[in-house]
């Protein structure tokens, strides 16, 4: 994970990175990553018909905010607490906006399946 003073550091370091090939590059990355520090909460689509709890709402909206920056990420803690939901909210959200146009594979156990 990247600590969140290493994202707000970039701008304090004007005096070297002008220096460096693909500065402005960095600066933008920065830029782009800079929302993942304070995701917030987002609410699935409508028509969606699982049900979020406050965290999982947190991770989508981290899920989306990857995705407005144009890097991937991967959901990681302990079983049971509602991973594949959060995918599936956020596939929905891609779908709806016209996003997913490739086929997704989502890969749970069998226990979350009805």
């Amino acid at each position: 994970m990247v600590a969140p003073d290493a994202l707000l550091a970039v701008d304090d370091l004007s005096d070297v990175l002008p220096r460096w090939l693909g500065a402005d590059r960095l600066r933008a990355l920065a830029e782009r990553l800079r929302p993942l520090l304070k995701p917030g909460e987002m609410d699935p689509p409508a028509g969606f018909t699982g049900a979020l709890r406050p965290y999982q709402r947190h991770g989508l909206a981290w899920l989306q905010r990857l995705r407005e920056a144009g890097a991937g990420g991967v959901l990681a803690d302990d079983m049971g607490l509602g991973k594949t939901v959060q995918v599936l909210a956020h596939l929905a959200i891609e779908h709806a906006a016209g996003r997913l146009d490739k086929p997704v594979l989502v890969v749970a156990p069998a226990s979350v399946a009805p």
